[in-house]
């Protein structure tokens, strides 16, 4: 197995450092939802959701710039900093854009959100610095540059989770304390981000946004699709149930948030090893590594589906208990993500991304037909098993754009047992949440089986001692 993972001494230490950001990053907010399901009202929770949702579905609008560096950075090597700089003149434009845009029809807006002209405004503010740090970020990742992007990611996350609490326990406003904590370290960190940006050599260029809008404007679509399918459910029971329920599936979420922390540290690391592999004509390590991937990844969340129950009890305590029924379908949907991210990245590396906005609305109309459809006939609960599906259709529609465009080095066949298996495993977990002994056993067994894999596989634990070393 060491000999697929060989790589630069920098790629390896810069995406360590990278995987702890994310890691301290994603745990924060983790380890922090007890605190603020316990002191903010159920309805108060969920409204906070349900702005993170629209956040999330809004910041479409700035085009994801940044997903454009990956070839520009090949394209534009003498004068990478002229791009960067202009493509943070870009950002601010488009988002004063939609914010006035937004504005001038405040009234619907309102009426089908339930967010005030103040929130919109915070929405467009968060979306437009946190583009801005990503643009830093994403730079300095592909440079295997690390120390103050790391520092920066490491101190929002700090500085965010203390001054939320702190504002969530004094304001009056809970609900206002909790968003303002949220977004005022984000702003800050872009501020810095831009500043180190327009220090490097370079100028404002016109003609990259002519370069760089033809890259982007294909992925709106694609983009915006899979931000409403990862935040309409919540909205469509906000605006179809209430706050209390968006609550009680948003912690059900953060939960799952566990899995979507370990693909991101994941497809942050495996991304440039793809990369090279594919670059240096080595597209088979790539093929068999992809299955150690998926294999010790789906290991992995099986563990936590495991403990689930533990996981409900801390966040939220008895009066989230209802979450739990919910915890298997929406974990395996977050690990789906993982599989068609693989394929997407192919699709990425090798521009052909004409298709991926078909299979992505695709999906999100498939899932607001279905939300809306079961929502209503059957509750909020189906709202989890909507979007699985709505993923599932992702997997399989990016899986045939690669095969159709011959671009694929990953075994599909392998790619689909795996999609099934995570199936298969949604019964079987809500069977056993109510078996207590029988989940311990469980446990017990997984645990056993994982030492004796590691023993077997002796390769894997030399290939993370050999890392920790460096």
């Amino acid at each position: 197995m060491c000999k697929y993972m060989s790589s630069d001494r920098r790629a390896i230490k810069s995406g360590v450092f990278y995987g702890i950001a994310s890691v301290v990053s994603a745990g924060a907010v983790f380890l922090t939802t007890p605190f603020f399901t316990r002191i903010m009202s159920k309805s108060s929770y969920g409204a906070y959701n349900n702005f993170l949702s629209w956040y999330t579905m809004l910041s479409v609008l700035s085009f994801n710039l940044y997903a454009s560096l990956i070839s520009a950075k090949r394209d534009f090597k003498n004068d990478f900093d002229s791009y960067i700089q202009s493509l943070c003149v870009l950002n601010f434009c488009l988002v004063l854009a939609w914010t006035i845009i937004t504005l001038a029809f405040n009234h619907l807006f309102f009426r089908f959100t339930g967010l005030n002209d103040f929130y919109i405004c915070i929405i467009f503010v968060y979306i437009a610095f946190q583009q801005i740090f990503m643009l830093f970020q994403v730079n300095e990742r592909f440079d295997y540059r690390y120390k103050v992007s790391v520092i920066l990611i490491i101190g929002v996350a700090i500085v965010t989770s203390v001054l939320s609490m702190g504002l969530a326990f004094f304001c009056k406003d809970a609900l206002l304390g909790r968003v303002i904590g949220q977004v005022l370290p984000t702003v800050i960190a872009g501020i810095m981000s831009m500043s180190l940006i327009f220090r490097k050599k370079g100028r404002f260029r016109l003609t990259y946004w002519k370069y760089v809008l033809p890259i982007c404007l294909p992925y709106i679509p694609h983009l915006l699709s899979l931000n409403i399918l990862n935040a309409l459910d919540k909205s469509m029971i906000a605006a179809m149930v209430g706050n209390e329920e968006v609550a009680i599936y948003s912690v059900a979420y953060t939960c799952g948030s566990v899995v979507s922390l370990v693909i991101g540290v994941l497809n942050n690391a495996f991304t440039p090893w793809m990369t090279e592999q594919i670059e240096s004509g080595k597209s088979r390590n790539v093929t068999i590594f992809a299955k150690y991937y998926l294999l010790l990844f789906e290991l992995l969340v099986f563990g936590i589906l495991l403990l689930a129950p533990e996981l409900v009890s801390v966040m939220g305590g008895e009066q989230y208990s209802d979450a739990l029924s919910l915890m298997p379908t929406i974990m395996l949907g977050c690990a789906m993500q993982l599989i068609y991210t693989m394929y997407v990245n192919l699709e990425q590396y090798y521009k052909k991304t004409a298709y991926m906005a078909i299979v992505s609305m695709m999906a999100a109309l498939a899932n607001y037909g279905l939300n809306y459809i079961g929502i209503l006939y059957f509750g909020y609960q189906v709202a989890a098993m909507t979007t699985l599906i709505s993923y599932l259709i992702l997997v399989i529609g990016h899986i045939l754009i690669v095969k159709r465009t011959r671009i694929g080095v990953y075994q599909d066949s392998f790619s689909y047992i795996t999609v099934a298996a995570n199936l298969l495993e949604i019964p079987f977990f809500l069977w056993i949440y109510d078996h207590s002994i029988l989940r311990l056993a469980s446990i017990v067994i997984y645990l056993l089986f994982i030492f004796c894999l590691m023993l077997k596989n002796k390769q894997i634990l030399l290939f993370f001692k050999e890392r920790a070393g460096r």
